[in-house]
């Protein structure tokens, strides 16, 4: 549940949170232990979004995600353009792979 109190510090509990939704961002994006920028920009929005009182793992998850593929105004990723069009274009094209191979 989100709240309009700006957090000001974190518990562990709300690290344990932001650590799950991380790697559950990561295996969504595909994003290898090389791919350092892209996760560290990940990692920056994920406290941006806790930041701003958000509190869900899932719901951290999918507006990560979503604010790093830039189909979110949440944030303004400050990794290279290229790499996120080239990351977005990977995961679309898993997606429909996907869902293709369920019908």
């Amino acid at each position: 549940m989100a709240s309009t109190k700006r957090k000001s510090y974190f518990t562990n509990d709300d690290l344990a949170v932001l650590q799950e939704a991380f790697d559950l961002a990561c295996a969504d994006l595909r994003l290898s232990r090389a791919a350092v920028p892209a996760r560290q920009q990940l990692g920056v929005i994920l406290f941006q979004i806790a930041e701003a009182g958000e509190t869900d793992c899932g719901e951290l998850r999918r507006r990560a995600v979503e604010c790093l593929l830039g189909s979110a105004v949440v944030c303004e990723p400050d990794v290279h353009p290229a790499t996120l069009i080239s990351l977005a274009r990977s995961f679309a094209r898993d997606r429909i792979g996907h869902q293709v191979g369920r019908r």
